[in-house]
Order: C-alpha cells, then structure tokens, then sequence
C-alpha cells in the first residue's frame, strides 16, 4: 500500500467515526468549499457549508445515535493528485 492509498484509507476512517460521533463539523471538513454531495436519495448537495448543515440535521433528528461502517471497495487513483475512491457504507 501506497502512502497516498494509505491515508485515502484514513480519511475513510476518519469520515466513519465523525459519522458515529455525530459529528457534523468533523464529517464535513473532508469535502471542499465547493464539493458536491448527492445523498441516498439522489439529491444534491452544493458546498462544504451545506454538506455540514444537512448532515447535522439529520444527526440530531433521523440518525441521531446512529453507527455506520465504511469499507473501502476500489480505489483508482486517474491522475497522480486525483482518486475515485468506492466506500461502501
């Protein structure tokens, strides 16, 4: 394992224990200012700032105290700074 594969496989972790701490800031801090999020619905959500407030809505209502487990399925890396990365939660 690479290091590059190496800490894409951390920030999946990291990503997986703020989503079981209920941690909407910290889940957030993985996504860019202008990232792009389509949740389980297939909505889209537009920008860092969004991302976090959806999430902590939903962490203090539907999913409050809820435990999810991240694995990692694929990772292709199509550029040397740039990885699809597959996670199955």
């Amino acid at each position: 394992m690479t290091a590059d594969e190496a800490a894409i496989k951390e920030v999946v972790a990291q990503l997986e224990a703020a989503w079981n701490a209920g941690d909407s800031v910290r889940w957030a801090s993985y996504f860019t200012d202008n990232a792009i999020f389509i949740h389980i619905y297939g909505g889209q959500i537009d920008g860092r700032a969004a991302i976090e407030a959806a999430h902590r809505q939903i962490f203090d209502t539907i999913y409050r105290d809820s435990l999810n487990n991240y694995s990692l399925q694929g990772l292709r890396f199509i550029r040397p700074d740039v990885a699809v990365v597959l996670v199955r939660a």
